[in-house]
């Protein structure tokens, strides 16, 4: 019987392949880590952008005059979001005996295409115009 003080082909080539086995997998992680940031600084962007907007509807229901016309919104800087009007809805909320407070559904609706897909981000928010309105006048 012969005495080998090396590793055979065999060997190696197994210690080759779960070596190839485990780069794969930490690669497939990396890819899915970049994917899941590139994902998340989208949806960032999307909620600021519908947060501006929001904001602007509001005081514009509010009684602010001029809102609309400031130079530089978060929506100039990223074109390839795109943001739809504000839509306002009227509620009611009947309270007892006491008249109903008026209040409005703001939602803004931003999208933008991500790996060959439309991705959205939608805002609600509700607001009162009528109690603070006196204040832009």
């Amino acid at each position: 019987m012969k005495n080998s003080a090396g590793f055979t082909l065999l060997e190696v080539m197994v210690a080759v392949t779960i070596l190839a086995v485990g780069l794969i997998g930490l690669l497939s992680l990396q890819n899915q880590t970049v994917f899941l940031s590139q994902n998340s600084k989208n949806l960032t962007i999307a909620a600021l952008i519908a947060k501006e907007a929001y904001t602007e509807k509001e005081l514009e229901l509010r009684g602010f005059p001029g809102v609309k016309d400031r130079p530089q919104k978060m929506s100039t800087l990223y074109p390839t979001f795109t943001v739809g009007e504000p839509e306002v809805l009227p509620l009611t909320l009947p309270i007892g005996e006491v008249p109903p407070i008026p209040l409005s559904l703001i939602r803004v609706t931003v999208s933008w295409k991500s790996g060959g897909s439309e991705q959205s981000y939608t805002l609600n928010g509700i607001v009162a115009p009528g109690i603070y309105g006196e204040l832009g006048r």
